[in-house]
């Protein structure tokens, strides 16, 4: 059996947040500094398209992102920022 296709997007999320979340050591929590770099990485076009774009992501503050205020995104966290970037991307189409 084939997985579907939002099967395959919820595994592919899961498995992005793990690949940065990991590359400090803490397999469990984004860093500032690992946030930025998954944005660039993995949405280099929502990023680097547009002044509106860029400044629709750029507002995404990592401090309200970061709802338990431990400096740095755990996976519900993280859902929270891909939610915004969903929304961002569906306004722009």
């Amino acid at each position: 059996l084939g997985c579907s296709l939002s099967s395959r997007a919820v595994t592919l999320l899961a498995e992005m947040f793990h690949t940065h979340a990991g590359k400090d050591g803490d397999k469990d929590h984004l860093s500032k500094k690992e946030a930025k770099e998954l944005l660039k990485e993995e949405f280099p076009l929502l990023i680097g398209v547009s002044v509106l774009q860029r400044a629709k992501v750029q507002s995404l503050h990592f401090t309200s992102l970061d709802m338990d205020g431990d400096n740095k995104l755990d996976f519900q966290e993280f859902m929270t920022l891909v939610f915004s970037l969903t929304t961002i991307c569906n306004k722009l189409m």
